[in-house]
């Protein structure tokens, strides 16, 4: 037996989501359609494998024998007929009653930080010994004791580096010759999302310890309760698909975690809920790499939630290091028959989170930066608008009580920001820039919750908000763009093959969808603007190049990329008398902007003293650009 096939074996009452995208399969094969979680489940085997191989293992699993399901699927879904779909709202049923089989599995444990000795090992030799017989796959909620008002109110982020690693014991037939590398897809509970990847560490053998480079966060960002980190030690360089498969899978945990609320509701702790819905991701994520990886090249792989309280208990206790000397840390084992590895990571408050505000006026140029009072730490960036001479700010931001992530709304007239006051809808995506189309502001979402792929389009008179029907369905990574040409509002978003658009008019009717923008398949988020009687789009490709798109009312021209301009976010775009203006965050986490005469765009030049932690966002107001970014 494989070690993938074992793990999926010993892992049984954690396969439930496995085993629904197996369900999902076999009910697409026969024409039935999908609930959104099936969909979604299916959507992330689509990225790997052909629609005929989807058939197949549809076909497998309607032919399998019960005794055989059974060895590696809960019941919940191995005695569910395809005829009947399985939805979120049954994944939130069948979790309570799988959580105590899955916390009585020995790989599986909530530790609590404040029982760990000095030098922050966070596993016991039984836990290694465990993490080793389960093929090198562990479930860890690390908590901790409650926080106190004060020490939670300054936990609003956090940022997690990994210090050193040694070698425990080296890969068998391989003494001297281990060449090592770590993959890491981090998210907290506001969506902030960081990737890593480390070098090939070459030459090891057991005992050796390497540093790493300083600078790159497993983990930087903000934080309401929780964030999880799925942290893989490869032998080779297999790591590429658990990068593209973990962000695919993010959408399906963002979702899978609503449904810790019904376990908590149930009468498990909330550490105990977080470690179910962990492991029944986690066991997905190990079920679909056993599809396509030499798992004997994989030496551990670990899912690792890290709640508030125990960042807050671990401020206080501080170890040494040799990257990163006085800084709280935590030790994690990566064991299996491939190897034994031991990574140190550190764990201190990330940069103060607030969100910042720079002018631009054509006699002055660029302000120095204001902080905007009163801005609570939202998920994601803002949406800005301007109707009636008012500008207008909306974020996300988590709401536990409901776990929604509610849509907060205030505004500003040039000298005083108003209160907060909570909109009717929440919005399970980023934000759209806000655009304005007579006597009212636009914005364009995916409304919270389950909301598929449906975006949604809302518009205020400035008093009260009103949803619109769509016909629209987009991505929930990237936000969708606005921009308003000749009386009719456009709202592009990402599709699997491209960024579309959909035209809405004045009188509230909609137009045709326009085809997708050449080469923009691969786009990873995108703004609109209107200039000069065109539609301009500005999107990221894969390679986080920026591309140049306009669209003259009967077909999309791509320009090609914008010289100089490389960005890991989306970035801002806006229009000021005759000129069109870009903000970008660049891969120096530095904001630079350019402007664009309707010829050509000029050289990027840095805005000085700013670190950005996600997407700049642009707006003009009272003949001023209006640039908004959070660090």
């Amino acid at each position: 037996m494989s070690r993938a096939a074992g793990r999926m074996q010993m892992n049984r009452p954690c396969n439930v989501l496995a085993g629904v995208m197996m369900h999902a399969a076999a009910r697409r094969d026969q024409g039935l359609a999908l609930s959104d979680l099936e969909q979604g489940l299916v959507d992330v085997l689509g990225v790997f494998v052909s629609d005929e191989e989807i058939s197949a293992a549809g076909r497998i699993w309607r032919k399998a024998s019960p005794s055989t399901s059974a060895q590696l699927f809960p019941a919940v879904v191995t005695a569910l007929p395809v005829e009947i779909a399985y939805t979120f709202d049954d994944l939130a049923a069948d979790l309570p009653g799988l959580a105590a089989e899955i916390l009585a599995q020995p790989n599986v444990n909530i530790v609590d930080v404040s029982t760990l000795e000095s030098d922050g090992s966070v596993d016991t030799a039984e836990d290694v010994d465990a993490m080793t017989e389960y093929g090198g796959s562990a479930v860890t909620v690390l908590t901790g004791p409650a926080l106190d008002e004060s020490a939670r109110a300054a936990l609003t982020g956090v940022n997690i580096v990994p210090k050193s690693f040694s070698c425990v014991r080296s890969t068998p037939g391989e003494a001297g010759n281990d060449e090592i590398y770590w993959v890491c897809g981090a998210g907290s509970d506001t969506e902030q999302q960081t990737e890593y990847r480390s070098a090939v560490f070459e030459g090891l053998r057991t005992g050796h310890v390497r540093d790493f480079p300083a600078g790159q966060p497993l983990f930087l960002g903000s934080l309401h309760e929780s964030l999880i980190l799925n942290i893989e030690c490869w032998e080779e360089d297999n790591g590429a698909i658990f990068e593209e498969l973990r962000k695919q899978l993010w959408k399906i945990s963002q979702q899978a975690a609503a449904s810790a609320k019904s376990i908590i509701d149930h009468g498990e702790s909330s550490d105990a809920a977080l470690a179910a819905v962990v492991a029944v991701v986690a066991a997905l994520l190990t079920w679909i790499l056993g599809w396509f990886t030499n798992d004997d090249d994989l030496v551990g792989e670990r899912s690792i939630a890290i709640t508030a309280k125990a960042l807050g208990y671990a401020a206080s206790r501080l170890t040494d290091g040799p990257s990163m000397p006085n800084t709280p840390g935590f030790t994690w084992d990566f064991s299996s028959s491939e190897g034994h590895y031991r990574l140190v990571t550190a764990a201190d408050a990330a940069p103060d989170q607030n969100m910042y505000l720079r002018t631009w006026s054509a006699d002055r140029g660029w302000s120095g930066e204001s902080f905007v009072p009163g801005v609570r730490v939202g998920t994601g960036a803002p949406a800005v608008g301007v109707l009636n001479g008012t500008l207008h700010y909306l974020h996300r931001e988590w709401n536990a009580e409901e776990f929604t992530n509610a849509v907060q709304w205030r505004t500003y007239d040039g000298t005083t920001w108003s209160d907060y006051t909570k909109t009717p809808f929440a919005s399970e995506t980023p934000l759209s820039n806000l655009a304005t189309m007579g006597d009212h502001l636009y914005l364009c979402y995916i409304p919270w919750p389950h909301g598929g792929d449906k975006l949604k389009l809302d518009r205020t008179d400035g008093t009260r908000w009103n949803g619109l029907a769509s016909p629209m369905g987009g991505s929930r990574e990237h936000a969708p763009g606005l921009a308003v040409m000749d009386n009719t509002l456009y709202c592009a978003y990402q599709r699997g093959d491209g960024i579309y658009c959909h035209p809405y008019r004045s009188d509230g009717t909609w137009g045709d969808w326009i085809p997708a923008i050449p080469y923009s398949k691969d786009a990873k988020g995108h703004v609109l603007a209107a200039y000069l009687g065109k539609l301009h789009c500005v999107f990221r490709d894969s390679a986080d190049g920026l591309i140049w798109a306009s669209y003259d009312g009967s077909v999309w021209t791509t320009h090609g990329a914008i010289a100089g301009a490389r960005s890991p976010a989306t970035p801002a775009l806006a229009v000021r008398v005759n000129m069109m203006y870009c903000v970008h965050r660049g891969m120096d986490g530095v904001n630079w902007w350019s402007k664009f005469n309707g010829a050509r765009w000029n050289t990027w030049e840095k805005l000085p003293g700013n670190d950005p932690i996600d997407s700049p966002v642009m707006t003009v107001f009272r003949d001023q650009l209006h640039l908004f970014y959070r660090r």
